[in-house]
């Protein structure tokens, strides 16, 4: 990505994460670092910065990894290690669909020599926000890095221990570097980035062991019926997103169909509402593919290389997506060698989803 005289901005994301074992021996006093199948992954110090001035011309905002920082003893914990696996697990998972960071590396700005740099990086850094900071009750996927803030331990478990959460950060990510989508793209353009919210959230469900297809229910304590959480993909306006300890329901209100949106909110001016809201639109009709016959692996697979379907749009609507996952979908036909039967067959069942929400 070229560098424009646009701000950069964080793409602030709600945030959810997963228990699981270590994949790697951590030694304290030293960088966390491992690799696995090309995917290198570090933990590191952060610094923030809400206005920097970078080549005294572009300005930047978010969190900057200092990969050369020597890590305090509080960094090599369990909760580190569950970061660091759900990061790997999501990492090898979308390396497993055709992304591959070796080649695609990271558009990154890293801390290096006192100063803000950027670079070409296949490593995935890890942070945790800062007390202070704007995020410190988010978490956030930008510039080859993760970050994540704190919760309330009170009805919360550590956003770093929820997989789907880690998962959709890292999809920020490869969106950025197969679509060219980014925070600046989410900023311009409402449809687009409520796109860009549910690629995310999609691929970060279907990366799961157990789909459930509710984000971030482990983020939530006391939730053995996965009832809670932050969107609800199966009926994303009955969406149940406690805000308390006392399992008060948020007030968010979360579409599940186009033509519902456009009633209510008829052009192209939207107030009152995030890309969130809508999003669900979009990942209600990835679920109900699964209600079709199609498996995971199939719908997963579309998706993902739907990606690569944009071209040089950036600020795709949600009928462009339609239009790529069609498109990936004929490709997919094609590759597998489905006969013409099979193949109509395929694109039935994608399109019925589509027509179910509107689109």
């Amino acid at each position: 990505m070229k560098i424009n005289s646009k701000k950069i901005l964080a793409a602030i994301l709600s945030a959810g994460v997963i228990a699981s074992s270590l994949g790697a021996t951590l030694t304290s006093g030293a960088a966390m670092t491992s690799s696995a199948a090309d995917v290198k992954i570090s933990i590191t110090d952060n610094e923030y910065a809400n206005d920097y001035l970078f080549y005294n011309r572009y300005r930047l905002w978010g969190f900057f990894p200092i990969p050369s920082t020597s890590k305090p003893s509080r960094y090599y914990t369990s909760e580190d290690q569950t970061f660091y696996n759900n990061a790997l697990k999501a990492a090898n998972y979308c390396k497993s669909l055709g992304f591959d960071p070796t080649t695609k590396k990271f558009d990154a700005y890293i801390k290096s020599n006192n100063q803000i740099q950027r670079v070409n990086s296949d490593t995935l850094y890890l942070s945790y926000a800062k007390d202070n900071s704007t995020l410190y009750t988010n978490a956030v996927g930008q510039a080859g890095s993760i970050t994540v803030g704190g919760v309330d331990s009170s009805f919360m478990n550590p956003m770093s221990s929820v997989p789907d959460i880690i998962a959709h950060e890292y999809v920020h990510l490869v969106e950025h570097r197969v679509a060219g989508w980014d925070a600046l793209v989410k900023q311009s353009s409402f449809e687009s980035g409520a796109l860009m919210e549910a690629y995310s959230d999609i691929l970060a469900e279907l990366s799961e062991t157990n789909t459930d297809w509710r984000m971030g229910t482990s983020l939530f304590k006391n939730n053995s019926g996965k009832k809670k959480c932050l969107r609800d993909f199966i009926d994303p306006v009955n969406t149940y997103r406690p805000t308390n300890y006392t399992g008060a329901r948020a007030s968010v209100k979360f579409y599940d169909n186009y033509k519902k949106l456009k009633k209510d909110y008829p052009g192209d001016y939207y107030s009152n509402i995030d890309n969130y809201s809508a999003s669900t639109i979009i990942s209600h009709a990835a679920y109900l593919m699964t209600t079709t016959g199609l498996n995971k692996a199939t719908i997963a697979q579309i998706w993902f290389d739907s990606l690569s379907e944009y071209g040089s749009n950036t600020t795709p609507k949600f009928t462009d997506c339609k239009n790529a996952v069609v498109s990936a979908t004929n490709k997919f036909a094609a590759k597998k060698g489905y006969s013409s039967q099979a193949k109509a067959q395929l694109l039935g069942r994608v399109n019925w989803a589509f027509n179910q929400v509107g689109l």
